[in-house]
């Protein structure tokens, strides 16, 4: 665990000695923990005792195949979590004990919560709140997902409650799903809305292109009247698949 130097050494048929060759590699721990009242981090938090107390600094440690344990508490953000590798990120007692909030919830600039990118990962026990998808034209997949996007690797998104997020004019989705290995499964997605007056608003809950939304409570996101060209204060599809979900 920890970053290492590797040195090389090549012998030649003649007797010739090449190198040394040196680089570093990582070996990410199996278990990361994150705890709000830790009082020693220390890298790679692989224990309670040694815990982050940020859950960014977990994910840096951590590769394909760690799982980041979280202890209850409130996680304020400046930006976005980005689980583009086979980590599975869970809380110890579930979404009412365990909150990522972003604490810039400003109009114009894009702060989403979470980006889950990869077939592997998982986040899973949260209650994800204040995120926002900036005004960005139709055309910006990239900035899909006000709350949480499982990008077009895919993953999976279970037990949380997403609430309290933005979607900015001509964007799509406090959750969106855009790939087919892309799944959101007993989750909430409750009180979110839209800024501004303009038009082209794309499913305030969920916007889905590809994947699987199942077993979801999809209530009290709500549009505006204002402008044209509204679909869905609850979803949009234009593709993918959804069953056993309360809307």
């Amino acid at each position: 665990v920890g970053a290492h130097t590797v040195r090389l050494f090549v012998k030649l048929a003649d007797g010739t000695v090449l190198g040394p060759y040196e680089w570093s590699v990582w070996g990410a721990p199996t278990q990361v923990f994150v705890a709000q009242s830790g009082d020693a981090p220390e890298s790679p938090f692989d224990n309670w005792q040694t815990a982050a107390t940020n859950i960014a600094d977990a994910i840096a440690v951590s590769a394909g195949g760690t799982v980041i344990t979280v202890g209850d508490g409130l996680y304020e953000i400046d930006e976005q979590l980005v689980l583009d590798r086979g980590i599975v990120l869970r809380s110890v007692n579930g979404a009412a004990a365990t909150e990522i909030c972003n604490n810039n919830q400003t109009v114009g600039t894009p702060n989403r919560l979470v980006l889950i990118n990869h077939a592997d990962a998982r986040c899973e026990g949260f209650t994800l709140s204040n995120g926002y998808a900036a005004n960005s034209g139709a055309a910006e997949m990239s900035l899909r997902g006000a709350g949480v996007r499982v990008g077009e690797n895919g993953g999976t998104l279970s037990s949380c409650v997403i609430t309290n997020c933005l979607v900015g004019y001509s964007n799509q989705g406090t959750v969106a799903l855009c790939g087919p290995l892309a799944v959101v499964s007993n989750c909430t997605i409750s009180a979110n809305g839209v800024t501004g007056t303009k038009t082209w608003i794309y499913g305030v809950g969920v916007w889905m292109s590809d994947g699987l939304v199942v077993d979801c409570r999809i209530t009290g996101n709500k549009t505006h009247l204002y402008g044209n060209l509204k679909w869905g204060g609850a979803v949009c599809l234009t593709g993918g698949r959804m069953t056993r979900c309360v809307i």
